[in-house]
């Protein structure tokens, strides 16, 4: 008898259990929505539920960060031939000033792992707007509390990579400002994200095993300047695309886009960096960083493939780590280009985001903070 009691209390253990399993299950499948083509989970629900939540910011509030499915549809390729709306959107390009030389060769000076603070310093003293921003932004209250008058101090203090990302914001913000007027708000969470991507970037290549490969200063570059079709393409009108409050993400970035300015900010970014004569496998791997989320992801020229997928893969862990743009959302990247830069199955954004990771994204905030400000 007492047997019979023991193994009917088991059973009934297993009994609740399966039922147990069986709900989750279905709440899960019941999770998951499909809305204007596409389909997301919320972050609690999908593969990625251990990772933290976003830290909270000035202007965004804690959020879900929900993974956004695209991997059945196709976008056009950004490299397509030129239309009459391109021809007048290129005709407006042709009035932004020429790319400031000096910072273009401190930009690719940044890029060698053998150069040298002196190489870097008598570069940076022969632009007196860079020199400028350089010692305004170390000596402002977030950097140091001393005075600062040597750009070789100031260097030392900003590091390499600091210096690196103020120079390409520098960059494009020159060659973007007589083409785009954006709010301060708008033109920092811009930045905000780029510059969390390239940091983002360098743990990417790192945990990927790139690091040291000739690829990693492309990827970082690409992904400090991967929505730089964003600014123009905002600064076209004083209206944008809805944000719808209830669910967002319904549609991603490049859809709404599309269906407002009739083009995306990868298209647009295609456009400007030709424009600007940026080696080619800059303006390919910018103009392809959202295709690794797309079914089409094949149509990546080939030697782009990679960096393509690694800039993809560092947008969505900045997304993830709280630093998104618009909304709180990222794009799930196909499996095979996952695998093509060395993540396998079993990868986890839980792996990336490291406290290392998470510190070196509050020192850059901290800079973009100071150098959008100042």
């Amino acid at each position: 008898m007492a047997v019979a009691l023991t193994v009917a209390f088991l059973c009934s253990i297993v009994f609740i259990i399966v039922l147990f399993f069986l709900f989750k299950i279905g709440s899960k499948k019941k999770g998951k929505s499909v809305s204007y083509q596409s389909k997301y989970d919320k972050y609690d629900e999908d593969p990625f539920a251990s990772v933290p939540h976003p830290p909270k910011t000035d202007n965004q509030e804690q959020e879900h960060i929900r993974i956004v499915d695209y991997l059945e549809i196709s976008r056009p390729s950004p490299e397509r031939p030129i239309t009459s709306e391109d021809a007048a959107l290129i005709d407006m390009i042709r009035q932004s000033p020429e790319l400031p030389s000096a910072i273009m060769e401190l930009s690719h000076l940044l890029r060698d792992p053998d150069t040298s603070i002196k190489k870097i310093v008598q570069l940076v003293s022969t632009d007196p707007v860079l020199s400028s921003k350089v010692l305004r932004v170390v000596n402002s209250a977030a950097f140091c509390t001393q005075k600062i008058t040597s750009l070789q101090h100031a260097v030392v203090i900003l590091g390499f990579n600091e210096l690196w990302i103020l120079v390409n914001q520098l960059l494009a913000q020159s060659a973007l400002q007589s083409l785009a007027s954006l709010p301060h708000a708008e033109i920092k969470s811009l930045w905000r994200h780029a510059a969390a991507t390239a940091t983002c970037a360098k743990h990417v290549l790192f945990h990927a095993g790139n690091i040291g490969n000739d690829i990693g200063p492309t990827v970082i570059t690409c992904s400090l300047l991967h929505d730089v079709g964003k600014f123009l393409l905002r600064g076209l009108s004083s209206e944008k695309p809805d944000v719808d409050s209830d669910e967002p993400c319904a549609k991603i970035s490049v859809v709404k886009e599309d269906e407002f300015y009739g083009i995306d900010h990868c298209r647009m970014a295609y456009l400007l960096t030709t424009y600007w004569k940026l080696p080619e496998i800059l303006c390919t791997t910018i103009s392809y960083h959202h295709h690794p989320s797309f079914a089409n992801w094949q149509d990546i020229p080939s030697h782009a493939k990679v960096p393509a997928a690694l800039v993809a893969l560092s947008d969505m862990v900045a997304n993830a780590a709280g630093y998104w743009d618009a909304e709180p959302c990222t794009m799930q990247i196909n499996q095979e280009m996952l695998e093509s830069i060395g993540l396998d199955k079993d990868w986890s954004l839980n792996k990336l985001l490291t406290k290392d990771l998470i510190q070196d994204l509050r020192d850059t905030e901290k800079l973009i903070d100071t150098a959008t400000t100042l």
